[in-house]
């Protein structure tokens, strides 16, 4: 592989005493191999790529992996070493099935980017002679080692970027300079570190960091991954914050066997159906994540045992008592208990079988609400109750946990926020990560008549600057309404991508059917939008105005292209990276033409 063999290093296990591999690197290259592990698409379990994983490194005479590249760097062999291994793992990438339908995300040690032999263009070689696509390739950037130490930082990634190279930020959020390395790196994808996923279900703080750095992530237009998930509670969690991608145990361990791996892992396909069932239908996913599972007690419980229950729990503050049939009756507070036992003769009575009180003396009727209701009727119920600890919640009418006030809250509040999260402030249509999801469900099920329709204004820029940003706004309001009242029952979708682009989706309509349908669309937008000009404009059929490139020149009034993208009948093993490259095309096509329509089948842009 063009790295010299060294001689034999007899003197124990790992690196010679001039840092180099025990056998020379000829010897460890040929027996360090990788593992892939899936990164799969959060909400249909559709196989978006694999990550390569390096393996066999205590074979080839190193103690860690790390060890592997260090070795490397002190030696000056760094790029070689790394050219050889990523040749490698390309090379067992391609012979994966259907492997141009997946990602290769693959590590790259940044400390290559500063080294003086540094040189780029070995890679493309690679993937083309293994007939791969530079965009299948996701080159992984960690925050382990501190980029700004590279000068050269920015160029190499604009290089890596210009070969059609996709940029990830790995173990995001716990190495050097987070922000700087964003802005730098532009990343395509970040990973979440681990940390932050592992425990994620129960712990507050992590889920609010990653919420924030999930928002981050595509308010810059990436795609998130959370890695490490090792449990249904985890996956939940963060596919509730809004992130894409996940990777982890729960889905498949790495491994070295090819086969092994699959195209889609129902595992998840079967936890995001199911999510969906349950958000359509209620609140009750949020509930079940906030409520407290207190051990509740029955109603023919004697006081003792309650002052032993509350000696044994000493952080529970309330505890629900319920019937033989498990249908609740009320609570009874540590507060009120504490208060009788501990008063002169309370504990005595509380022994005394004789004459210890009856349980009902420190029962509080306490508001119930089955899991099902939504948060805002909770909220209502817990507002107007006597009782402000919080409520019982129930299934079926029996005891199954405890709403404190504060959880109340906490739910309220994610509930916006995930609205939030999912529609277009300014048109309050579904947003990206709305349509991200939606976009995913459709790829991950077959079915007739499914069409993409991506709009996009002409000449928006010179209008906005003509006329400001308010007009823009107003612009941009009336092509939602006109939409929503174009597009109306169950067979649309219709999102907001954000300023002046706009996502449709169709089911179950011919493509003629959508024709005519958006092209009524797209006049009916083109004859109202004229009144936003004003009667010189309009009498010209333009405004003047500077060009991206400052030249003044002349633009037509606006108007609205629509790329119709038909889906096959069969598309399961489609990801959203098919449809991307085929939607710029379109509508490209699309403004070229006096009609403003481009149409055209999936199949023509990507084989299925």
């Amino acid at each position: 592989m063009g790295i010299e063999p060294l001689p034999e290093n007899r003197e124990g296990k790992g690196t010679s005493p001039a840092g180099l591999p025990r056998w020379g690197w000829d010897y460890a290259l040929e027996r360090l191999d990788f593992a892939f592990q899936p990164i799969v698409n959060i909400h249909n379990g559709v196989c978006f790529g694999y990550e390569a994983l390096l393996r066999n490194w205590a074979d080839a005479g190193f103690d860690s992996i790390r060890s592997v590249f260090d070795t490397a760097a002190a030696t000056q062999r760094l790029n070689r070493v790394e050219a050889a291994l990523r040749e490698k793992a390309i090379r067992r990438f391609a012979s994966i099935g259907g492997g141009r339908h997946f990602k290769l995300f693959y590590n790259v040690d940044n400390r290559c980017m500063a080294m003086p032999d540094y040189r780029h263009g070995v890679t493309s070689q690679v993937l083309e002679q293994n007939g791969l696509a530079p965009s299948s390739l996701y080159l992984e950037i960690s925050e382990h080692h501190d980029l700004s130490r590279a000068s050269q930082i920015e160029a190499i990634l604009t290089a890596y970027r210009a070969q059609g190279y996709k940029l990830v930020i790995d173990d995001y959020g716990t190495g050097f300079s987070q922000l700087k390395m964003l802005y730098h790196c532009q990343p395509d994808v970040i990973k979440i570190d681990r940390f932050f996923v592992s425990g994620i279900d129960s712990d507050k703080r992590k889920e609010m960091l990653v919420a924030q750095q999930v928002d981050l992530a595509h308010l810059m237009g990436a795609l998130v991954v959370a890695e490490g998930v090792e449990t249904e509670a985890e996956f939940y969690v963060c596919k509730r914050v809004g992130c894409d991608l996940v990777q982890g145990y729960f889905i498949q361990r790495p491994t070295q066997s090819l086969a092994e791996l699959m195209p889609r892992y129902g595992i998840i396909e079967d936890l995001a159906k199911r999510d969906r069932r349950s958000a359509g239908r209620d609140d009750g996913v949020l509930v079940r994540s906030r409520m407290t599972a207190i051990q509740a007690l029955l109603q023919e419980t004697t006081p003792s045992a309650v002052l032993r229950y509350f000696q044994r729990f000493r952080d529970t503050r309330v505890v629900p008592v319920v019937d033989g049939q498990g249908c609740p009756v009320g609570i009874i507070r540590e507060a009120d208990f504490k208060e009788f036992s501990y008063s002169l003769y309370g504990r005595e009575l509380l022994q005394n079988p004789h004459l210890r009180p009856n349980l009902g003396r420190f029962l509080r009727r306490c508001p119930a609400v089955e899991e099902t209701e939504p948060v805002e009727q909770i909220l209502k119920v817990f507002a107007n109750a006597d009782t402000k600890e919080g409520v019982i919640v129930t299934r079926k009418m029996s005891y199954v946990g405890f709403l404190e006030g504060h959880a109340l809250l906490e739910m309220l509040n994610e509930k916006n926020t995930i609205a939030a999260r999912d529609q277009n402030p300014l048109t309050q249509l579904p947003g990206n990560n709305a349509i991200y999801r939606y976009v995913s469900q459709v790829l991950a099920s077959d079915g007739w008549g499914r069409h993409f329709v991506y709009f996009d204004f002409d000449n928006f820029k010179p209008f906005n600057d003509r006329f400001g940003f308010r007009q823009g706004d107003r612009a941009i309001l009336l092509f939602a309404e006109i939409l929503g009242k174009k597009l109306i029952g169950g067979n649309w979708f219709v999102g907001h991508i954000g300023g002046d682009d706009f996502f449709v989706g169709a089911d179950r309509l011919a493509r003629d059917d959508i024709l005519a349908r958006i092209s009524a669309l797209v006049e009916d937008f083109g004859a109202q939008i004229t009144s936003f000009y004003d009667a010189e404009s309009r009498a010209n059929g333009h405004i003047e105005g500077a060009d991206r490139a400052g030249q003044i020149r002349r633009f037509p009034l606006m108007t609205v292209s629509a790329a119709i993208l038909e889906l096959p009948e069969v598309r399961t093993t489609l990801s959203v990276d098919d449809v991307a490259p085929a939607i710029s095309e379109l509508k490209k096509r699309a403004k070229r033409r006096d009609d403003h329509l481009a149409v055209a089948d999936l199949v023509a842009f990507c084989a299925v």
